[in-house]
């Protein structure tokens, strides 16, 4: 059951949110690629960049440094300071940060997935919950790396906002940001690397509760349907008498909250209003507002982006 605004509002397929997540993850991927293709800057020591040593041996500058940064596999800037623009390595920590927000994304949503009142996703058991709450134990344990996932978020958050002060520099040498520069690196990847395993290893273990899945479809008596009943009622392609789309709201809404409140299913309404019954026949309106069946494109998009795996979803470095 694919909510909004934490509401139940449409059915969907288990694996649709996983496939949103993943296209969203090779995309910051190519985001990356495409950083270490353009943002990776060298450049050949001098003390402003005009090569004025290189110049005082007779030595061509511009092509050494050229030749030095190949060698290296980086590319380097024709007119540098005595160091590349700050830009290049903002570069570098935006795309590292856009990466921690869908790792961050898809953790929350998996620990949304594991928590009591949702209960859709299950974690092998073995791993300790609380040292204060042994019935944890029957959770498979604190949702530990998701939350760190989080924490790894709102790390890169500080390190952006320290690159993007960063930029501004005296040209054509400032040393201002060269400490900051030599821990956040080294410290958003090392982190980034602890957080992007644990996961992955969360992804491997996770087990989908399907009867779980279908409660939560089931709780909601098909309300969730209430959408395709009224597109039905108002198109004339499908009635002889459309309803027009304001009075087929308010009548979908009506019968749907007298569902929900009344613990009644959606359907049983619906084919005793004399509104529904003129417009739609019986088995017709049983099959409309079968939640388990209205899944819409869901299942179409997981093929899609499977089948995407093979051409789109390849990194060129």
């Amino acid at each position: 059951m694919d909510p909004t605004h934490l509401y139940d509002a449409l059915p969907t397929v288990a694996g649709r949110p996983f496939v949103f997540f993943a296209e969203m993850l090779h995309s910051d991927m190519m985001e990356l690629a495409r950083v270490a293709r353009h943002s990776l800057i060298g450049k050949w020591g001098d003390a402003t960049g005009n090569h004025h040593s290189a110049y005082a041996l007779g030595i061509d500058g511009p092509m050494l440094q050229e030749a030095y940064c190949k060698r290296l596999g980086l590319r380097s800037m024709s007119a540098s300071a005595q160091i590349p623009a700050r830009e290049y390595l903002f570069d570098v920590y935006a795309a590292m940060a856009r990466t921690a927000g869908t790792i961050h994304n898809l953790a929350r949503y998996i620990r949304w997935g594991r928590s009591e009142d949702v209960g859709i996703f299950r974690f092998p058991l073995g791993k300790k919950g609380s040292s204060a709450m042994p019935h944890k134990d029957s959770k498979g344990g604190n949702p530990t790396s998701e939350e760190q996932a989080g924490s790894y978020f709102q790390y890169m958050q500080g390190v952006l906002a320290t690159a993007m002060a960063s930029i501004p520099f005296s040209y054509a040498r400032d040393l201002e940001a060269s400490a900051a520069e030599r821990i956040n690196l080294e410290g958003m990847f090392k982190f980034g690397d602890h957080t992007i395993r644990n996961m992955a290893s969360v992804m491997n273990k996770l087990i989908l509760d399907e009867e779980r899945s279908k409660e939560r479809v089931a709780r909601t008596y098909g309300v969730t349907t209430a959408q395709r009943l009224m597109t039905y009622l108002t198109d004339g392609r499908f009635v002889s008498n459309p309803m027009p789309r304001s009075e087929a709201h308010d009548l979908t809404a009506k019968l749907a909250t007298a569902a929900f409140d009344g613990k009644k299913e959606f359907f049983e309404l619906c084919r005793q209003h004399p509104e529904v019954t003129a417009r739609v026949p019986e088995e017709k309106l049983r099959q409309i507002t079968d939640p388990f069946e209205y899944v819409a494109e869901s299942r179409l998009l997981v093929n899609a982006a499977w089948h995407m795996r093979g051409t789109k979803m390849k990194i060129d470095l």
